[in-house]
């Protein structure tokens, strides 16, 4: 049942008020860039310099649905893609496209990455990375029902803004590190500007991504990958995500992951064949911001060999 107060001749629906208040604090406070449990399978939504680094045509969705029962809860759709360029395989050329959902509020992130590397030993690679592009931010106003002739002129701001990024990325076969700001210009998250000459501004500042994980090979048919990655922003707190995965038989992986504070998830994948791989995780929260029943995401991941007998790197990230 929707719940309507009038307050100085304006009509609000209380369900949508409260969802935005709380969701937008949580969203600010804990995404100012969308994250994911299985970030390791489509690092160009964060780093440009991953880049053509698997030296394959790579293709990756991937979905998430947060505090499933929440109504109005974030949900988060990606589509990366990227391959190697040069007869040499020096450069990378990347594509990803971000859709988030928020309440009333609707984001679309449209960027493309470009990347240099250069091989640094006999099986390291170094890349450098640049990510450019441009976000569309939607609110909703018919959700939040503002009716008033007091209030015609109260006006929720649509916004278009440009972005830029960098990254660098080092890989091995078994080990990799990742640094990367996906977006280093201040962006207005939105504005709200009323007939009552007052401005409301939440604003998405760079966040800076740190991370790295090892394969650790303890039989032929069995290897363990704990991963590190780490969030910093000045606008929120310092975030940490810690997983540890289990390949058997190079066909299927199982793990764990925490998020410092906010959930432990669990982790399932399987490689259908050489090329293609099917994920999903589950999120428990733990937090004090939101009870929910969790989070859910889906990854599919596609490589094709762009030509036989390549060297590719990674098979595990």
């Amino acid at each position: 049942m929707k719940i309507e107060r009038t307050i100085g001749g304006v009509r609000i629906h209380i369900r949508y008020l409260l969802v935005v208040s709380i969701l937008l604090g949580s969203y600010v406070n804990a995404q100012q860039y969308p994250q994911f449990t299985q970030y390791t399978y489509n690092m160009n939504i964060i780093n440009p310099a991953y880049a053509g680094v698997k030296n394959t045509l790579s293709l990756n969705v991937m979905g998430r649905t947060q505090w499933v029962g929440v109504e109005g809860a974030p949900k988060t759709g990606t589509l990366g893609i990227n391959a190697p360029l040069g007869h040499q395989r020096n450069f990378g050329i990347g594509f990803s496209a971000i859709y988030s959902e928020l309440g009333p509020l609707k984001e679309t992130h449209l960027y493309g990455d470009l990347a240099y590397k250069l091989n640094v030993s006999y099986d390291g690679v170094l890349s450098f990375g640049l990510k450019f592009g441009v976000s569309f931010q939607n609110l909703n106003q018919s959700i939040l029902r503002f009716n008033s002739n007091e209030n015609s002129s109260t006006n929720f701001m649509n916004t278009t803004h440009s972005n830029l990024g960098f990254g660098l990325f080092f890989s091995e076969e078994n080990f990799y590190v990742s640094l990367s700001v996906p977006s280093i210009l201040n962006t207005n998250f939105f504005d709200t500007v009323s007939s009552f000459n007052s401005v409301t501004q939440v604003s998405r500042n760079g966040t800076v991504f740190l991370g790295s994980g090892y394969v650790f090979e303890l039989s032929s048919t069995l290897k363990i990958k704990p991963a590190l990655m780490l969030r910093y922003s000045s606008s929120v707190p310092f975030t940490t995500d810690i997983s540890t995965t289990a390949f058997i038989d190079e066909m299927f992986e199982l793990g764990v992951s925490y998020r410092f504070k906010e959930s432990v998830g669990v982790i399932a994948a399987l490689n259908l064949n050489k090329n293609f791989r099917v994920g999903y995780s589950y999120d428990f929260s733990t937090g004090s911001v939101i009870n929910s029943n969790g989070s859910h995401e889906i990854m599919l991941l596609y490589d094709i060999d762009l030509i036989e007998r390549t060297r590719r790197i990674p098979k595990y990230y």
